[in-house]
């Protein structure tokens, strides 16, 4: 399924008086949280961690991946493994070459961008996103366990070998997502790049945090990452995009599938915004062999959820 960008006329009629914004460094002139919307991040503010509370544990924190043979053709690069010690991912929000009006009365003047400095070449394609919440306050109480040879690089972790490629584990608390029925945003993609967009929810089946699926063997019929779901067409200027949690489904063609084959929104560890190379549909398999170079400049903007 592809998402095509929210109407302004149908995002108009839930806009109603707004309340005070986070003070997190903010930048811009911010009319606040209209009513029927509960702000997860806006990017204006400064560090890693994004902006939403979870009722338990520590606001989880942005991250990039790749397979990390390709780990120096992202910008923000993703964390990594150097000599035996983990070496954290350095995450910085962007600034928007011209700042743009999200819901009406709200500026912005940054946003969470991924982009390639190379195209990425025979490798699944790269991502960005965030935990909604850790364990422990010590930002994301990191468990870094040792990658097998051909672990999946789906999350935290990346396929070239134990001596570079972390696979973090165990950190991360689910979180009751029930309250909502979806979340919004706003999105564009260069041109002349990659603009196909998968949003990925990481739920208890999904994510190895759950202790359902494996995170160790990428040709395990159980192999985790195959989160629930949806397609988004960007555009070469901003859109608002809303994703209803109904309509999340996994990928068919591989990974652990729950029976029934249902989102979790009751347990909830990640939101994921993945380029995926064209003709790959998992981490490291490629109709047709190979896959071909693939380049993306990805800007995500103002996340919301949508309150039920």
């Amino acid at each position: 399924m592809i998402v095509r960008p929210t109407s302004r006329l149908f995002v108009a009629a839930f806009l109603l008086a707004c309340a005070s914004s986070c003070s997190s460094g903010k930048a811009s002139v911010d009319g606040g949280v209209p009513a029927g919307y509960t702000r997860i991040d806006d990017m204006e503010g400064g560090g890693q961690a994004i902006e939403w509370t979870p009722p338990s544990g520590a606001p989880g924190w942005w991250y990039t991946a790749t397979d990390c043979s390709a780990n120096g053709d992202i910008s923000p690069p993703p964390a990594t493994v150097v000599d035996g010690a983990f070496v954290p991912g350095v995450w910085s929000y962007s600034a928007l070459p011209t700042a743009h009006e999200t819901f009406p009365g709200v500026m912005s003047t940054h946003a969470a961008r991924l982009r390639t400095t190379s195209p990425l070449q025979g490798v699944w394609g790269a991502s960005m996103g965030f935990a909604f919440s850790w364990s422990s306050a010590d930002a994301g109480g990191r468990i870094v366990a040792t990658a097998g040879p051909d672990a999946g690089a789906q999350g935290l972790d990346a396929s070239a070998g134990p001596a570079t490629c972390p696979i973090i584990v165990g950190a991360e608390a689910a979180v009751d997502l029930s309250a909502y029925s979806g979340v919004t945003f706003w999105a564009k993609g260069d041109p002349t790049g990659e603009r196909t967009l998968q949003v990925r929810l990481q739920d208890l089946h999904t994510d190895p945090a759950g202790g359902l699926c494996s995170y160790i063997d990428s040709n395990s019929p159980d192999f985790c990452y195959n989160g629930f779901g949806a397609g988004i067409a960007l555009t070469e200027t901003f859109a608002q995009y809303t994703i209803d949690f109904t309509s999340l489904q996994q990928d068919p063609n591989w990974g652990y599938r729950p029976d029934p084959d249902v989102f979790d929104a009751q347990h909830v560890y990640q939101l994921i915004f993945q380029v995926s190379t064209p003709t790959c549909f998992t981490n490291e398999k490629c109709v047709g062999g190979a896959a071909p170079p693939v380049s993306f400049d990805i800007w995500i903007d103002d996340l919301y959820f949508v309150n039920k």
